[in-house]
């Protein structure tokens, strides 16, 4: 199952990353906690994105520096074949360093 319609309802633009997880246990599994803020509430909504069943994946070199902020710069994605196809450019904030992912999956969801 491929949620495009929540992907589509979410602006990827300096998009705050509360946690990245690559999960291993049967098939490979992205999990990214982004936090959007939601000025009718005054406050950051937590949505959980889950990328799986993946026919590529390709995380770039990961730079960690102390006391960054993890957002997502951008977020180009598009369907065909079945197959749901992203690339994914996150920084470590203001004059840091930016790393990829690219990936083509055939199950997203949005929580």
């Amino acid at each position: 199952m491929i949620d495009f319609i929540g992907i589509e309802l979410i602006i990827f633009h300096d998009l705050p990353v509360q946690s990245i997880n690559l999960n291993s246990k049967d098939k490979f599994e992205l999990e990214l906690i982004v936090t959007p803020y939601n000025e009718e509430t005054a406050s950051y909504d937590l949505i959980k994105l889950s990328f799986a069943d993946f026919q590529h994946l390709n995380i770039g070199k990961i730079e960690m520096i102390k006391d960054s902020e993890l957002e997502i710069t951008s977020f180009d994605y598009y369907m065909k074949d079945e197959l749901f196809h992203g690339k994914m450019i996150l920084s470590m904030g203001y004059a840091k360093p930016v790393f990829n992912i690219d990936f083509a999956c055939k199950r997203v969801y949005v929580n």
